[in-house]
């Protein structure tokens, strides 16, 4: 088992009150798998994110990634946000290459033979001196993906990396994602709020209830890639997803704590 996280629970203080924003959340996640979390606005997702990043420290149970307990100074993986996490001031090429440089163990011919790779992977060898406002969302996206793989991490945070994009763009980019998991296979926890989205791209489907986050159903997608979003299975698992996700609202907790 590659990522194991064991009763994980969360409480934050907030204007004296107590919030809880995960209870006893337990799961396995095998190498290589797409891993995807819904759940409503409020439910924990991106905190259980930041949990496994490596970004919160404070909260009870373990994780562990690689047969490692994850801590705020130990993380094997890198996180991609909606909002690319690229430097302005900085080219393409530079960006992809910022890990790299952080790691102080490749040489300058060494760091630019690996940002070659990932820039020409990701469709952007020929963007690779331009900065990211001339670039369009959907390939400043690509640009992070890029940056991610290139410091070979045993696992990719994806937090809403798609959700700034016009329709058309996010299906390319799923696309783009899709072929490059395939041929790293990287493991990928991926949060959306789109169904089709988490369908179209995962092995499994973590569905969380309302606040307090805890895992309401683990769902197995068993149709062959690449996958046909008008298939009647696909459609299939979208009206049970939905029917998970109204059944989990109606029962929410009232929104304190005690």
């Amino acid at each position: 088992m590659f990522v194991k996280i064991d009763n994980v629970s969360k409480t934050y203080k907030q204007s004296g009150e107590i919030l809880q924003a995960l209870q006893n959340v337990n799961l396995e996640i095998e190498k290589s798998e797409f891993i995807s979390l819904i759940g409503p606005s409020g439910c924990g997702k991106t905190t259980l994110l930041n949990i496994l990043a490596g970004f919160e420290s404070v909260f009870d149970g373990h994780v562990h990634i690689g047969g490692k307990e994850v801590t705020k100074s130990h993380s094997p993986g890198v996180t991609i946000f909606q909002n690319y996490g690229l430097l302005p001031w900085r080219t393409i090429r530079k960006n992809v290459e910022l890990g790299l440089e952080a790691k102080k163990t490749f040489s300058q011919r060494e760091i630019h033979s690996i940002s070659d790779e990932y820039l020409e992977l990701v469709g952007l060898t020929s963007f690779a001196k331009h900065y990211p406002h001339q670039l369009s969302g959907g390939m400043r996206q690509r640009a992070a993906i890029a940056s991610a793989l290139a410091v070979n991490p045993e696992i990719i945070f994806m937090d809403e990396p798609l959700g700034a994009l016009d329709a058309f763009a996010r299906m390319q980019i799923q696309d783009e994602i899709l072929r490059i998991w395939q041929k790293h296979k990287t493991t990928v926890v991926f949060i959306t709020h789109d169904i089709d989205e988490a369908i179209y791209l995962s092995d499994r489907i973590v569905v969380m209830s309302p606040r307090p986050g805890k895992i309401q159903e683990i769902i197995n997608i068993y149709i062959n890639r690449p996958r046909q979003r008008n298939l009647p299975e696909f459609l299939d698992l979208r009206a049970k997803i939905l029917e998970i996700l109204h059944f989990a609202k109606k029962l929410q907790q009232p929104d304190f704590y005690l």
